[in-house]
């Protein structure tokens, strides 16, 4: 029994690496913490060539229908989002990480380095020593039948100590351009790719060593919560320089790339103003950049005619070497649909994969 749930759930893991792209789609993976997976194959039984059903004395049982038949059966499922979590970083891998000088993160992991005389995990050897050593003294010892037994006394365990494991830490700041040219669907799919970095980038740290903060911005930005950030909506301009201003301010003050690692991601329909262009990119180049991990930017299809492009102006000014950017720690992608979400996350997240997605061949 124990092998065929393990087949099955096998079976489970290969049908969603199969369709991750359709997994990551699923509003109710990230609403609902689970999604269904409809008709699943089972194993298929087949009956032996035997001629009939019953055996023994008896009358020779009625045939069920020719020899050899083949009943395929199929299941309906459920798979969580940790499940599929788990199998997305499988393929992403962690995103750069940067030696920190400063403070790290202090856990603690525990090792079996030391030896007591209380504990639950006896040491045969190290107990053998004391026992020996007692019975020589004793006199009990017998060279030509040199059996020792340890008393309770001469037992020694195995002792747990404490270490500090120095690992690091990372900030994600997400910032949104909530201003009258992002409509809902635009929104909808930042969201959902913001959700699913979280969740990635939370789940290759150890615990409590991720924070999360949001920056909304029109032509103006503002730090505030989750819900807010992804429930506001403003009619006015838009001025990307004022994101990355605010993003500078956090940094600075709270999240010195020394200690952490810092993975701003900012999100727009590329729509900013024209006359901001030039001083949102020097923000980047000079203040944004240095100060990053890496800083990944997403862009939505926008949701009026227009010729206004900011990912085209960050590829302009920062150039191309051989069709990848000059800069290692810039990512760019275009995000068109839900299908776009899984390769997005390998562009933003994964470090062998191209910095630029849908964006030279648009």
């Amino acid at each position: 029994m124990l092998s065929n749930r393990r087949r099955f759930q096998d079976k489970v893991r290969q049908e969603v690496k199969n369709h991750l792209r359709r997994f990551l789609s699923h509003k109710d993976l990230l609403d609902n913490g689970r999604v269904s997976i409809p008709w699943i194959d089972i194993p298929r039984f087949k009956h032996k060539p035997l001629g009939g059903v019953a055996q023994g004395d008896g009358e020779i049982g009625k045939k069920m229908g020719s020899r050899n038949i083949s009943i395929p059966g199929k299941i309906d499922t459920e798979v969580t989002i940790d499940e599929v979590a788990a199998l997305l970083a499988e393929e992403l891998g962690l995103p750069y990480q940067t030696p920190k000088e400063g403070e790290a993160l202090d856990s603690k992991k525990y090792t079996y380095r030391g030896v007591a005389q209380k504990g639950h995990i006896k040491i045969i050897r190290r107990s053998y020593l004391p026992a020996l050593a007692r019975a020589i003294m004793s006199g009990s010892y017998n060279p030509d039948n040199p059996i020792v037994v340890p008393e309770r006394d001469d037992w020694r365990y195995r002792h747990p100590q404490a270490i500090k494991d120095r690992t690091n830490k990372a900030v994600l700041l997400f910032m949104m351009d909530v201003s009258g040219s992002m409509g809902m669907r635009q929104r909808e799919l930042c969201r959902t790719q913001n959700k699913w970095i979280e969740l990635l980038v939370k789940g290759q740290y150890p615990a409590k060593a991720v924070e999360v903060r949001y920056i909304m911005h029109s032509y103006t930005a503002e730090e505030t919560d989750e819900q807010t950030f992804y429930r506001t909506y403003d009619a006015g301009a838009t001025l990307f320089s004022a994101a990355y201003e605010k993003c500078r301010e956090i940094t600075k003050e709270d999240y010195p790339l020394s200690e952490w690692d810092v993975y701003p991601f900012h999100f727009s329909d590329g729509d900013n103003w024209k006359d901001d262009n030039d001083y949102a990119l020097s923000l980047l180049r000079k203040e944004i950049l240095p100060n990053s991990t890496m800083f990944c930017y997403g862009q939505c299809p926008p949701s009026v005619n227009t010729d206004v492009s900011f990912i085209d102006e960050i590829v302009d000014n920062f150039g191309l070497r051989e069709g990848t950017l000059v800069n290692p720690r810039l990512r760019l992608a275009k995000i068109k649909s839900y299908l776009d979400h899984l390769p997005v996350l390998r562009t933003f997240l994964k470090e062998s994969a191209h910095p630029l997605y849908g964006v030279l061949n648009d």
